[in-house]
Parts: structure tokens; C-alpha cells; sequence
């Protein structure tokens, strides 16, 4: 191909936030020649003004931008830049993800040195609208964007799109042409990751009305094109209908097959997502009555009845009535996914659940067996290991008679209900289980414990601590002598409370009991009587034992530390498997909610009036919750951060430290122009971890993979970036190297069991090569490990 040559890359935008990715991965190309034609099609002041950013940004010198008020579609939009077009070669894109510029530049090489007028990812190109039809059943999001035209050999009477469809331009144009020389090319971009793919039926649909409305066609092939219609009408409304829903129709589909163990594992499923469905649930029934099972029929039609709801159904498989799935797996996912087949029945947060206690408590006992502690550990995902020594290390110290355990089992993954199970049996403590089918967080599940605890003093402790001495006495003991105390705690070997924190302490207290502002529910004693519970809106973890310290200290309760006891805690443990920790953003949540709820929303100081325009907005970007600001701060940021302010960073060359705080600046407020002239400042400087995270999870967030690789490759190794291999599949999910992709999980599952996102993205693996089954079943484990975060899965990819 002559250097010469140019490509023509085609933008029409009528939404904004597949803008970036698009033009930056456009303006990347190096060694091919191109301009670049830009529409906002109705897509709205943001859109113009990301694109002015991104285009001021690169200032590629071929760049043309045409802005409307109103979306008119992408074949009218086409149509009326084209004149504009100088380029030997035409491609209309509107949602790139990554090109691979040497694919490119081999296929226009190919487009040019032959007489073929397109360069196709369609494998052939279709001769009738029958085969059209039958090509079109199977398109993807790719084939519809992976069109190349040479321009310049395309007939002038049919240098046009269809200016009335929307994304079947490129299938017109082809097969208005008719049996045009083409060559069929390997994928020279991926689309962009937000990119909705583009429904079948949505394209077979748009293009059979286009073909009954213009050509002439015989009476079979009309009737073949309205049978095409009135099937994807029919799809379209099935995208509407819910997932149980739809369950619920192929159950009804396998009973008219006389598939009936098909029909019930549908129907069951469908039942599990929406008991409160009365049509899912009367077919429930009816179809358990056919084959029989008048007694689990009864229990499903009276669940509602018995005890307000309260009573628990079986509505789990057996094994010979398991789903038949042909489709292939990996060997590793098809264990994980067997693992976790059949949760065990789910206790009611909200009301009181049914337990299985080893040693029945007689309703009179004497004083010296009767109930004087509750031990509430909650466990979940791969636990049992932390389980089983907290229990070991409890069974050598307290007194069996006297004390009760109760574990909430929050969707364990592991064999953590075989461990309680046997210790049931063997009658090992007097014991208490709660098990949940989806983890319903630290905050919840302490709260079930406390309800379900027969004995006042209540010790709270995480699975992951370890005691030494009888705990249970020495921490109670305080109550007694201190009748305002309203939490007590041992000192621990690791702490988020530095006050509490045996290993950073410089000296020791000189007092046996000191009262702190706050306590580590690691390892922490209450009363029952005194009617406090955890606020459950932090969910998962994470300033649930803040609050819950507040409140305390709100009703005139003190905060008590017994000096003289100390505790084994393995610190982070459990939020470490779950993929948390107090960088997440998960933690900058819960920090947002804590604050609100007690007023104690970041004000600046006084004196911040007297510094200048630049320390101004430095000192109110570092005060802003980076995942939920606050309003008034994010108000007089954007007050202070003037033209003047943004010259200034771009143009003065600044110190490392100075240059660190802008960088951190300009990502948690999004000014993503300013950063795109600034971060050169940054290449000779050795930036902190936190930081090189944070450009990581900002780049991925915008679909700048070629950013955030850099940023990986850079500080991914240190030990500290623990979501480095999680970004690293990211973004191979992202760009569709699945192979690769697939090389990862395995390793990634035996290093991060218990991990949710990870399930999440191994249900994306899946879902991109239309593994529909196998992919739900991952996205339900992320959801029943993280219901917070995961709970209602998308039908199309997301990442997180």
C-alpha cells in the first residue's frame, strides 16, 4: 500500500460514553495515514465537549467535527458528511475498543493490492437474502463494524447508505452491491467494552423491512421476510420479559416436549428468583403434583401461609434431576461450579430463623449450667480453615456449660457446613447455626447472631482471631465494674485501631482498663440487653463497627479496652479473599455513608482563603470522598479550578511532591484534559503505589487499556498492587483475547478462591462465548458471595 493511501475512520456518536475509548484508540494509530470525521448525532453538550477535549488533546491535523442538535440515525448522518470524505479507504465505527494496528495495516494492503471493493470479518459475503438471512442469525458485534471500503472503486450512483437504518448501513450497502469481490480478513479491532452488543434479531428485523419495503420480491420470499419479523417481534418482547419469567416459558416448552425433569430444574430456577411470582409459583406447584410430589407441591403452596413467611422450602435439585448442559466447559469452572450447586437453606434476616442446637437448653436449669455467654462468628467464601482454629483455639479455654457459639455460614463456598455438622454431632459445644444463602455482610449477620443469643454477654469475633485464656470472664468483669460501659475489647496483634493495635503500640498501658473512642469488632463484647444492633447499610464490611461505636457513644455509653487480655487477630483475612480492602472502593462508600449519617461531612479551614488558587483546590480535592464527593466540596472545586489553575499545571514545571498531589488531584476530580497534558510531568518520577492504583482503576474505567497497561507493567509486580491481576484479565475480557483470558482463570481461582469479581469475570469469559448457562452460574456465585456488589448481574458484560 502507498504511503499515500489514507483511511477515512467514520464517527457517529448519539451517546457519550463510548466517545473516549473510540477517538483515543483512533488518534493512537501510528503508521497509518488517516483523517478522522467526527458526528455527534443528538448526543448533547457532554459529548461535544469530551470530544473537543480529546481532539485539542492529540490536535491531529485531519480532524473534521460535525455537531446536531437532534439524533436523525447513522445512515442519514453518513450521508451527510460524506463529501467531505478524501481517504482511499472508508471505515463507519462508532464503539472501538483496541486496533491492532498491524491487522490494519495487512488488510488495507490486501484491500489495495487486490480488486476486491471491502475488506469483511463475515467469513463470505451472502449471495441471496435467504443466505443473507442465515448469516445474519449468527452476526456479531464485530462483523457489524468490520467493514472497510475502498472508496474511491465503489460505483458513484452507489457511493450512499440507507439513510433509514440505523445499524445495518454496512449489510445494505454489501448486498445492494451484489456479489462484489471482497477479501475476508481476521479482526483488526475489538469493540469498545461498554459497547451493548448488537441483538440478532434487532438487525434481521431492521434489514427485512428494508427489503420488503424496496424490492419486488415473490410470494415465498415475502412470507419468509414478515415470518422473520413477526419472530423478532416476538424476540423484542422477550427482552423485556424478567429472567424468571423467561425460565418459566421454557419450562412450560420442555413439559409440551415431555422433558419433565427439564421442565421442574427451569421451573424450580425460576421459582428461586421470584418465589413471590403467584404464576411461576401456581405452575410450581402444578408441575409437582403431575410427577407426584403431592408433599413438596403442599409445602411450596403453603410457604406463605406458615408463620408469616417464616418457614424455609426445599427447593434445591437432586442429582438426577440436574440440568443436561452439552455445551463445553473448562475442567476447572465445571469444579467450582459443582461445588456450589446446592446452597443450604437461607434464615430470614429480618425475622427470627430456625436453628439446630447440639445440646438442648432445658427451660429451668441451675445457676451453674445456666447460659452466661454468646460467642456470634460469622464465616464465608473459603472460611473453614480460620473457622476451624477460632473454634479449636475457643475449645481449650471456655466453659462449655456456660457458653454458647453461634456461627452465621454466609454462603460458604468451602465444606464449612461439614465442619458444623459434625461438631453437632459429636455435641463438641453448645452450638447454633445460621446459615445464609447469599452473605448478607458482617453487619446483618452479627445482628441474626445477637438475636438468636440466649445468654447477655454477647462476644463478638471475627472467624479469623485466635484466643489464648478465658476471655469471656476477664471482658465481662468490666461491665461489672464499670456500669456505663457499653462495648468491651481485648488489645489485638493487628488493628485498624491503632489505640488497640498490640504491634504499634510504643509503650504499655499503665492502666488495666482504658476507655477509647472507638473498638475493633474484631474481637468485641456487648450486652444484649442494652438493645444496640449494627446498622445494616454498610453491608458487606466496613465502618459497620464505626457506627455501631457512635451509637454507643451517642446513648452516654463508654468504649472500655482490657489491657491485660490480648487476642490473635490474622487482620484482613476474609475481606482480603473477597477482594476488599480499605483502598476499594468499596471502602470510600461506606466512609461516604458513615459521614452523612453523622454529619461529619469534611469542611476546609478558615485559613484556606488565604492560600492560593492552586493549594486551594489541591486542599479541597484531598478532602472529597473519591467514590461519592460531597456536594459543597465539589461545589467550590469546581469554583477554584479556573482556566488560570488549569494553565498553571499544564505549563510550570513542579517538584515531586507538588506533582503527586496534582496527579491525585486531577483523577479523583475527573478533569481527564488537564491529566492528558500533565501526566508527561510524571514519566522520571517513581509514584506511590496508591497512585499508580489509582491511575490504573481511572484509565480501565475509561477504556484506555494502552494507559492502564503501562501503569500495570510498571508497578504491577509490587507486592502491594494486589489488584493487579484482576486488572490484567480485565482488560483481556475487555480486548477479547479469551484464550488468554482463559490462561488466567485457572491460576487466578487457586490464588483468589473466594473472590467474587473473579467469579463475575470468569461469568463475562463465559457470556462472550455465548456459554449462556455456565456464565449465569458464575455471575450466581458472585452474587452469593456479594450480593452488594453483584446481586442483580446485567444480561450484557459490565466489568466493575
Amino acid at each position: 500500500m502507498s504511503s499515500s493511501n489514507k483511511l477515512t475512520v467514520l464517527c457517529v456518536f448519539n451517546e457519550p460514553n463510548l466517545i473516549e475509548t473510540t477517538l483515543t484508540s483512533i488518534y493512537e494509530l501510528r503508521e497509518t495515514p488517516f483523517e478522522l470525521i467526527i458526528v455527534n448525532d443528538g448526543a448533547g453538550a457532554d459529548a461535544t465537549s469530551i470530544i473537543q477535549s480529546i481532539t485539542e488533546f492529540y490536535n491531529h491535523e485531519e480532524t473534521y467535527f460535525f455537531e446536531y442538535d437532534a439524533v436523525a440515525g447513522v445512515g442519514m448522518r453518513v450521508n451527510e458528511v460524506l463529501s467531505t470524505v478524501t481517504g482511499d479507504f472508508l471505515w463507519v465505527a462508532n464503539s472501538l475498543g483496541r486496533i491492532d494496528e498491524a491487522e490494519l495495516v495487512e488488510t488495507l494492503e490486501q484491500l489495495n493490492d487486490s480488486e476486491a471493493l471491502v475488506a469483511t470479518l463475515l467469513p463470505q459475503i451472502p449471495g441471496s437474502i435467504n443466505e443473507w438471512l442465515e448469516r445474519l442469525q449468527s452476526c456479531t458485534d464485530l462483523q457489524r463494524l468490520g467493514f472497510i471500503w475502498k472508496w474511491n472503486a465503489i460505483p458513484s450512483n452507489q457511493k450512499f447508505f440507507n439513510p433509514f437504518l440505523m445499524e445495518g448501513v454496512s449489510f445494505e450497502l454489501t448486498w445492494r452491491l451484489e456479489q462484489i469481490p471482497y477479501v475476508s480478513r481476521s479482526a483488526w479491532f475489538q469493540p469498545a467494552i461498554e459497547e451493548q452488543e448488537m441483538e440478532v434479531w434487532a438487525i434481521r428485523r431492521e434489514l427485512a423491512l428494508h427489503w420488503l419495503r424496496t424490492y419486488q420480491l415473490d410470494a415465498e420470499l415475502k412470507n419468509q421476510l414478515i415470518q422473520v419479523i413477526d419472530n423478532t417481534g416476538e424476540e423484542a418482547f422477550s427482552k423485556a420479559q424478567s429472567q424468571a419469567e423467561s425460565l418459566l416459558d421454557k419450562a412450560r416448552e420442555e413439559r409440551s416436549k415431555g422433558n419433565l425433569v427439564r421442565a421442574l430444574n427451569y421451573c424450580r430456577e425460576a421459582f428461586h428468583q421470584e418465589p413471590e411470582n403467584e404464576v411461576i409459583r401456581n405452575y410450581y406447584v402444578e408441575l409437582l403434583e403431575y410427577l407426584g410430589r403431592f408433599v413438596e407441591a403442599s409445602e411450596i403452596r403453603n410457604a406463605k401461609k406458615d408463620n408469616g413467611g417464616k418457614k424455609e422450602v426445599s427447593i434445591e435439585a437432586t442429582e438426577e434431576e440436574e440440568i443436561i448442559d452439552d455445551a463445553p466447559r473448562m475442567e476447572l469452572m465445571d469444579e467450582i461450579i459443582h461445588q456450589n450447586e446446592y446452597p443450604r437453606e437461607e434464615a430470614d434476616v429480618n425475622e427470627a430463623p430456625v436453628f439446630e442446637t447440639s445440646i438442648q437448653v432445658e427451660s429451668e436449669v441451675d445457676d451453674e449450667n445456666e447460659l452466661r455467654y454468646s460467642i456470634v462468628i460469622p464465616s464465608t467464601g473459603y472460611g473453614l480453615g480460620l473457622l476451624e482454629n477460632a473454634l479449636e483455639s475457643l475449645a481449650n479455654v471456655i466453659d462449655r456449660d456456660r457458653t454458647e457459639v453461634i456461627i452465621i455460614d454466609n454462603a460458604s463456598l468451602d465444606e464449612t457446613y461439614a465442619l458444623l455438622e459434625e461438631i453437632e454431632q459429636r455435641k463438641s459445644f453448645r452450638l447454633q447455626v445460621i446459615t445464609n444463602r447469599a452473605n448478607k455482610g458482617f453487619a446483618a449477620s452479627v445482628n441474626q447472631g445477637i438475636e438468636a443469643a440466649q445468654a447477655d454477654f454477647v462476644l463478638i469475633m471475627h472467624n479469623d482471631i485466635k484466643v489464648e485464656n478465658d476471655i469471656l470472664y476477664e471482658l465481662s468483669l468490666v461491665f461489672e465494674t464499670h456500669p456505663d460501659a457499653g462495648a468491651v475489647a481485648p488489645l489485638l496483634s493487628a488493628s485498624l485501631v491503632q489505640e488497640q493495635d498490640k504491634s504499634s503500640l510504643s509503650e504499655a498501658y499503665v492502666d488495666d482498663i482504658v476507655a477509647l473512642k472507638q473498638l475493633d469488632s474484631a474481637c468485641l463484647m456487648i450486652k444484649k440487653s442494652d438493645g444496640f444492633r449494627f446498622d445494616e447499610q454498610f453491608g458487606l464490611a466496613y465502618f459497620d463497627d464505626v457506627d455501631f461505636c457512635e451509637q454507643l457513644l451517642a446513648a452516654g455509653k463508654k468504649l472500655y479496652l482490657n489491657t491485660q487480655v490480648e487476642v490473635h487477630h490474622d487482620y484482613g483475612m476474609t475481606a482480603g479473599m473477597m477482594g476488599l480492602s480499605p483502598v476499594s472502593d468499596y471502602y470510600a462508600l461506606n466512609l461516604a455513608r458513615f459521614n452523612k449519617k453523622w454529619g461529619l461531612e469534611p469542611q476546609y479551614e478558615a485559613k484556606y482563603n488565604q492560600l492560593k488558587e492552586l493549594d486551594r483546590v489541591l486542599v479541597i480535592a484531598s478532602l472529597m470522598n473519591p467514590v461519592d464527593p460531597e456536594m459543597h466540596l465539589f461545589e467550590e472545586f469546581k469554583r477554584q479550578f479556573s482556566d488560570e489553575v488549569k494553565t498553571e499545571i499544564v505549563k510550570t514545571k513542579w517538584d515531586e511532591e507538588y506533582a503527586i498531589a496534582i496527579a491525585s488531584m486531577l483523577i479523583k476530580t475527573d478533569q481527564r484534559d488537564v491529566l492528558r497534558k500533565f501526566e508527561e510531568q510524571l514519566d522520571d518520577i517513581q509514584l506511590p503505589v496508591a497512585l499508580a492504583q489509582d491511575f490504573v482503576r481511572y484509565y480501565f474505567s475509561k477504556n484506555i487499556f494502552s494507559r492502564c497497561q503501562m501503569y500495570l507493567e510498571k508497578y504491577g509486580e509490587h507486592p502491594q498492587f494486589m489488584d493487579a491481576h484482576m486488572y490484567y484479565l480485565k482488560i483481556l475480557l475487555g480486548e477479547r483475547l479469551l484464550e488468554q483470558a482463559a490462561d488466567m482463570l485457572g491460576p487466578m481461582f487457586e490464588a483468589f478462591p473466594g473472590n467474587p469479581e473473579l467469579y463475575k469475570l470468569t461469568g463475562d469469559f463465559h457470556s462472550f462465548q455465548n456459554n449462556h448457562a455456565e456464565a449465569k452460574q458464575f455471575y450466581d456465585i458472585a452474587a452469593q458471595i456479594d450480593p452488594f456488589r453483584f446481586g442483580k448481574p446485567k444480561a450484557t458484560v459490565s466489568f466493575i
